[in-house]
C-alpha cells in the first residue's frame, strides 16, 4: 500500500462540528456544515475506517478474517 498523503489518525470531533487530528500535534481538519454533527463524527471515524479495510485487505490473502480485523471494523463503525 502507499503512503498516505493525509493527516494521520485519530481524529476527533470537538465543539460538536469540527474535526482535529490528536496524534500529537492537534491539527485542525475541518468544520462541518449540513447535517454537521453526523458529518463530522463521519470524517472524524475516516482514519480508523481506513485501516479497519487495510486490515480486511490484508486478512483476504488467507481467506479468513481474524478476531483483530472484525474488532477494529467494529470499533470504526461505532466511531462513525
Amino acid at each position: 500500500m502507499s503512503i498516505p498523503n493525509h493527516t494521520p489518525g485519530p481524529w476527533e470531533v470537538f465543539d460538536e462540528i469540527n474535526v482535529r487530528a490528536v496524534n500529537g500535534i492537534n491539527r485542525y481538519i475541518c468544520t462541518c456544515s449540513g447535517n454537521a454533527r453526523a458529518n463530522a463524527h463521519l470524517i472524524a471515524a475516516a482514519p480508523d475506517l481506513l485501516a479497519a479495510l487495510e486490515a480486511v485487505v490484508e486478512d483476504f490473502g488467507s481467506h479468513n478474517l481474524s478476531v483483530r480485523t472484525i474488532n477494529t471494523m467494529i470499533a470504526a463503525i461505532d466511531k462513525a
